[in-house]
């Protein structure tokens, strides 16, 4: 699959290989080894970060987000998704 595809919650993603960091308390800063940018994650972005260390569907993804964060599906699909884009955008993740 095309990693530029419109993501939806029926897609499976999973991080970019040429992506290395750490965790720094509940946050992660890594460097794209291909590009030279660094990025950083907050505390919820780095919890789907490490979510994404595996396949994993977008729907499966925000149904756990949305359980362990007692937050309402549509708003839980939607800020997802926007973060996912983001991600995909700096190519961070693979679809797969």
């Amino acid at each position: 699959m095309n990693d530029k595809q419109n993501l939806t919650l029926e897609t499976r993603l999973v991080r970019s290989e040429h992506l290395t960091g750490s965790q720094v308390d509940n946050e992660w800063v890594m460097i794209d080894l291909d590009s030279g940018e660094y990025y950083g994650l907050n505390a919820i972005a780095s919890d789907i970060w490490q979510r994404l260390a595996e396949p994993v569907l977008v729907a499966d993804l925000c149904a756990d987000l949305k359980q362990r964060y007692d937050v309402e599906t549509e708003r839980c699909e939607r800020e997802v998704l926007a973060l996912l884009r983001q991600m995909q955008e700096k190519h961070m993740l693979r679809v797969v």
